[in-house]
């Protein structure tokens, strides 16, 4: 396995979200619904694929990975061309239905983690969960932030009512240079 200098590669395939959450940019500013093209998720892969990349793929950022319909495929695709890799999304649950997370793990998807932020969605998404077949139940984590209401800016750049945690201001984010 080659070590790589990034260990984290995010493809953000949508920028499309079912929220706006007050800590999230999607709060603050209008940002349009846009899908990667099929040319650029395909360099992307292919250019993964010839380094042997091996670290985590996650195909994500700040839109809902689940709004995009192509989201099996491009796992696959993923996994395929980096079967080393290992291919991750984080969902708000708004569309989590254990039909489709079966869909993803049969296609190469590794982990989902599920951040729920209301108690509607956390009940629905538990309720998917049981319909989730044992053998694969595993590949799912769930955390409930339903009741949490001390959201704060890392970074300070956020306009929110959380207060910037002071430890953060003395440590250096390694993330850009990792990820």
């Amino acid at each position: 396995m080659t070590k790589h200098i990034l260990d984290c590669i995010f493809i953000e395939t949508t920028t499309a979200c079912t929220r706006k959450c007050p800590w999230c940019t999607h709060h603050y500013y209008d940002i349009k619904p846009n899908f990667m093209s099929e040319n650029l998720f395909q360099k992307i892969i292919t250019d993964l694929s010839s380094l042997n990349y091996s670290g985590r793929l996650s195909f994500y950022l700040n839109g809902e990975p689940l709004l995009d319909k192509r989201l099996s495929e491009w796992v696959k695709a993923g996994k395929k061309a980096c079967p080393d890799a290992f291919t991750f999304i984080i969902s708000n649950g708004d569309l989590f239905t254990a039909e489709k997370v079966t869909e993803l793990i049969h296609s190469g998807l590794d982990a989902i983690k599920v951040n729920t932020y209301d108690e509607k969605t956390l009940i629905k998404v538990q309720t998917e969960m049981k319909k989730i077949n044992p053998d694969i139940i595993h590949h799912v984590r769930l955390y409930d932030h339903s009741n949490k209401t001390d959201w704060t800016s890392r970074g300070g750049t956020v306009p929110f009512g959380g207060k910037q945690n002071e430890n953060h201001k003395k440590t250096v984010c390694l993330r850009p240079f990792r990820q």
